[in-house]
C-alpha cells in the first residue's frame, strides 16, 4: 500500500493511459481506483466502478468469445507468478458504443511490497480497435482480391479468343487510322495557320481600340455615347467626366438620373429629335445650368450630336461631342456689353459736351454767387461773434469721439478759469455740481448719439472763486460731409441773476399762498356754516349762492397748494414719503371721488394684475386726479374716459384716454412746462395757470418714472405715466 502512495506511482497512474487498480482477491479483484483517461474510455459504467469486481463492471456488456476467460486467466497468472502478463487484444463490447465489438491491448502489473504475493495488479488498457478493424479490412480485401483473380482467369480465357477476332478488324482499322491521320494533319495545319491569321487581327485590332481610346481621352473635348432610346450613357472620355465632375459609376446610366438638372433644359430634346429623325445636330456657344457640388453654375458649350446607325437605317446610339466656351462666350458678352455701353457713353458724352458748354457758364455764376455768399457768410460770422461778445455769451465745440473742448475767452470768463493750459471737457464736467452731473452728462449724451439739439440749464462752481453760478447752455449736433454727427457745439450764458429773481419770485409765491391760506380756511368755515344755517332755513337761494362760493374757494385753495407746491419744487423742499400701496386701489379710489362730483362722463378702467408700488401714496393720487381731471374738463360730455393699467418687468404703465378735440404737436412738446397753457377756442372758459400737469410731471420725475401724451386733432387725448415696480430699487 506505501508503494500506491509514492509520487512516482501516482504520476504513473495519473498519466493519460487508461488504468485501474484492483485488489488481488481471487475470484472477486476489486476495483481499488480508477484513472481519469479510464473514466472517458468506459464512459458511465466506470463512474462508480471503485468497490465492485472488475467483472460486475463488465455485466452490462458482457465479452465476446473467449473475452472474460483471458481476462479471468490473465488476473490469476500475473498474481500467482507475480510478474507482468499481456492479452495482446481482448474483444468486447464497448458500452458507449451501443454494443460495437472493441478490442483492447490489457497489460496487468503486479504490485508488491516484498518479493511476497502481490496485493494489487494495476492494469493499463489501450483501445486496439481501429488497428483491428484495420487488419480485418486488409483481410476482406485479401479475399476480395483472391476472387477477382479467379474470375479474371476465366475472362481471360474468353479475352483470348476475341482477341484473335478482334486482330483482323484491327488491322482494318490500321489502315484506315493512317488514312483518318494524314486527314486530321491537313485539318489541323489549316486551323493552326487560321488561328494564326485570326490572332495577328485580333492583335492590330488591340492595338486600334488602343489608338482609338487614346485618341478619345487626349482630344480637347468631351465625347460620349448614348445608347438606345433612354439615352444611357455608354461610353465616356475623361474630359467629359471631368466637365461634369463625375466618374465611371455614371456608365449604363440614363442622362436624366446622371444631371437632373438637364430636365427642363433643351439636351434630353435635343438628343430625343436626333434619335427618332436620324438627323445629327450641333450648335455653339449654347447655354447651360450645371450643378457643380450642389451649386447651380451658368456654363457655356459647342456641342454636337451625331447617330450610328444599324444596317436597317435605325438609330442606335448617339455620339456627343462637347467642348466647353465658357471663358470664350463670357468674355464675348462681355465684350459685346462693354460695346453697348461704350455706344451709350459716346451718346452721353456727345450730350454732355453740349452740357458742358452750359455748365461752365452756370458754373461762374455759380462761383460769383459762392464768393458773395461766402463774403456774406464771413459778415455775418463776424456779426455772430460780436453779439456773442455783446451777449457775453460763451461759445464752445466738443468733438464727438475724443471729448476734445475748443471754447472762446467769454466762456473761460464765465466759468472763473485762469490756467496756463487750455482747459478740458473733464475739467469743465468736475466744476457741475453733484445734483446736476447726471442730468448734464445725459443730456449731452443724449445729444450726441441722436443729433439734434442740445438746451440745459445746471448750477457749477467758477473755477477761481468757487462760487456758485447758474449757466444756460444750447448747443445741435450736426452731420458732417460724410452725414455723421460729429459737430457739436453752442453756447453758454451766465442765469445766475435770472435763478435768484425766480428764487425770490417763487419765496414770494410760497409766501402770498401761505398767507392766503390761512384765511380761505377760515372763509370756507363760515361758508360752510351758512350753507348749514340756509340749509336748515330751507334758503334756497342762500343754499345756490354758498355752493357756488363754497366751491370757488375749493378752486381757490387748490390753486394755492398748486402755488405752494412749485415753491416747494423749486427750493427743493418737497418731501416724498414713500410706501407700499396698491396702485388699482388708488386709481379706483380716484375714479371713483371724480365720479361723485362729475357724472357727465362715463370712466372705464381696465385694471392690471394686483401691483404693488413703493412711492409717495398722495402726491401719486394727486397725478391721477390731476389727469383725470383734465380729460373730464376737456372732453365733450357723455363721452368715455379709458383708463388702462399695464404692466411690463420692471414698470407698470398707467394711460388715461379722452375723446376731446386733441392737443396740437406744437404745444405737446411744451405741454408739461411750468406755467404753459394751450391757447384755442375750446380752452377759453376752462380755468387755470397751467401749473397742474408741471407739477405731475415733476412728482412722477422724482419717482424714476416718465410722463407724456400722444393726441391727434380731433381724435382725442391719450396721456400717460410710467412707475417702477416694488421689486425695483428705488433711490
Amino acid at each position: 500500500m506505501e508503494k500506491l502512495k509514492n509520487n512516482f506511482f501516482q504520476a504513473y497512474f495519473a498519466m493519460p493511459v487508461p488504468r485501474i487498480i484492483v485488489r488481488t482477491d481471487c475470484p472477486e479483484y476489486t476495483i481499488l481506483s480508477v484513472n481519469t483517461a479510464f473514466e472517458t474510455l468506459m464512459g458511465q459504467a466506470a463512474e462508480q466502478a471503485a468497490g465492485k469486481s472488475i467483472f460486475q463492471l463488465f455485466q452490462a456488456n458482457p465479452p465476446s468469445i473467449n473475452g472474460n476467460d483471458l481476462l479471468s486467466d490473465a488476473l490469476e497468472k500475473a498474481t500467482d507468478t507475480n510478474n507482468p502478463i499481456e492479452i495482446p487484444k481482448l474483444e468486447m463490447a464497448a458500452s458507449q458504443s451501443n454494443g460495437t465489438l472493441t478490442w483492447y491491448h490489457i497489460e496487468l502489473l503486479p504490485v508488491a511490497e516484498t518479493n511476497e504475493k502481490p496485493g494489487y495488479l494495476i492494469i493499463t488498457t489501450r483501445d486496439i480497435t481501429q488497428t483491428i478493424l484495420n487488419q480485418l479490412e486488409l483481410e476482406e480485401a485479401s479475399y476480395r482480391e483472391q476472387t477477382l483473380h479467379e474470375e479474371l482467369a476465366a475472362t481471360n480465357e474468353e479475352l483470348l479468343a476475341s482477341n484473335e477476332e478482334l486482330s483482323t478488324t484491327i488491322e482494318d482499322l490500321k489502315q484506315s487510322r493512317e488514312s483518318l491521320q494524314e486527314l486530321n494533319d491537313e485539318l489541323e495545319k489549316r486551323v493552326m495557320d487560321r488561328t494564326a491569321e485570326l490572332m495577328l487581327a485580333q492583335v492590330k485590332l488591340k492595338e486600334k481600340h488602343a489608338l482609338l481610346d487614346t485618341i478619345i481621352n487626349e482630344v480637347p473635348a468631351g465625347i460620349c455615347v448614348f445608347d438606345g432610346p433612354e439615352m444611357k450613357m455608354e461610353m465616356a472620355n475623361k474630359k467629359l467626366l471631368n466637365l461634369w465632375k463625375r466618374d465611371e459609376s455614371i456608365m449604363g446610366m440614363p442622362l436624366i438620373e446622371i444631371m437632373p438638372e438637364l430636365k427642363e433644359q433643351a439636351f434630353p430634346r435635343l438628343l430625343h429629335e436626333v434619335y427618332t429623325t436620324g438627323i445629327a445636330h450641333s450648335e455653339t456657344d449654347a447655354r447651360a445650368e450645371l450643378l457643380v457640388e450642389g451649386i447651380k453654375r451658368v456654363v457655356y458649350r459647342d456641342f454636337s450630336y451625331t447617330p450610328i446607325k444599324r444596317n436597317d437605317g435605325s438609330t442606335q446610339s448617339i455620339v456627343a461631342l462637347t467642348i466647353d466656351v465658357t471663358e470664350r462666350s463670357l468674355a464675348r458678352l462681355r465684350e459685346q456689353q462693354l460695346i453697348e455701353e461704350l455706344s451709350a457713353t459716346n451718346e452721353e458724352l456727345s450730350a454732355s459736351n453740349e452740357e458742358l458748354a452750359t455748365t461752365n457758364e452756370e458754373l461762374n455764376e455759380a462761383h460769383e454767387m459762392q464768393r458773395k455768399l461766402i463774403s456774406n457768410l464771413e459778415q455775418s460770422e463776424l456779426r455772430f461773434r460780436m453779439a456773442i461778445e455783446a451777449a457775453q455769451m460763451g461759445s464752445w465745440h466738443i468733438e464727438r469721439k475724443t471729448k476734445a473742448l475748443l471754447y472762446n475767452e467769454t466762456l473761460a470768463k464765465l466759468f472763473g478759469y485762469e490756467g496756463k493750459t487750455p482747459m478740458t471737457y473733464d475739467q469743465a464736467i468736475a466744476q457741475v455740481t453733484e445734483d446736476c452731473k447726471e442730468k448734464l452728462l445725459a443730456e449731452i449724451e443724449k445729444a450726441i448719439e441722436d443729433g439734434g439739439e442740445y438746451d440745459v440749464t445746471y448750477a457749477q462752481r467758477r473755477f477761481n472763486d468757487g462760487e456758485v453760478i447758474w449757466l444756460r447752455s444750447l448747443g445741435r449736433v450736426t452731420p458732417d460731409e460724410y452725414g455723421n454727427f460729429s459737430v457739436f457745439s453752442g453756447v453758454v450764458m451766465d442765469i445766475t441773476e435770472q435763478k435768484e429773481d425766480e428764487q425770490r419770485k417763487n419765496d414770494f409765491i410760497g409766501m402770498v399762498s401761505h398767507e392766503l391760506k390761512t384765511p380761505l380756511t377760515s372763509l370756507k368755515g363760515y361758508a360752510q356754516i351758512l350753507h348749514l344755517k340756509a340749509k336748515k332755513n330751507q334758503d334756497d337761494f342762500a343754499l345756490s349762492a354758498l355752493a357756488k362760493v363754497i366751491d370757488q374757494i375749493k378752486k381757490m385753495t387748490g390753486l394755492i397748494n398748486g402755488f405752494l407746491d412749485i415753491s416747494r419744487l423749486e427750493s427743493g423742499k418737497i418731501h416724498l414719503d414713500k410706501s407700499h400701496f396698491n396702485l388699482d386701489e388708488l386709481i379706483l379710489e380716484n375714479i371713483e371721488e371724480t365720479s361723485l362730483l362729475n357724472t357727465s362722463h362715463h370712466i372705464i378702467f381696465n385694471a392690471c394684475p394686483q401691483v404693488s408700488v413703493i412711492a409717495d401714496r398722495d402726491k401719486i393720487s394727486s397725478v391721477i386726479s390731476n389727469i383725470i381731471g383734465n380729460a373730464v374738463k376737456y372732453a365733450p360730455e357723455q363721452t368715455e374716459i379709458e383708463i388702462n393699467c399695464e404692466l411690463n418687468d420692471t414698470h407698470a404703465r398707467i394711460t388715461v384716454k379722452d375723446q376731446g378735440t386733441g392737443i396740437a404737436e406744437k404745444d405737446v412738446e411744451k405741454l408739461f412746462d411750468r406755467f404753459y397753457r394751450v391757447e384755442s377756442e375750446q380752452t377759453q372758459l376752462i380755468s387755470g395757470f397751467g401749473i397742474g400737469l408741471y407739477l405731475c410731471a415733476e412728482i412722477i420725475e422724482r419717482h424714476h418714472g416718465t410722463i407724456g401724451v400722444e393726441s391727434k386733432i380731433g381724435v382725442g387725448s391719450t396721456f400717460y405715466f410710467t412707475l417702477p415696480i416694488a421689486n425695483q430699487p428705488v433711490a
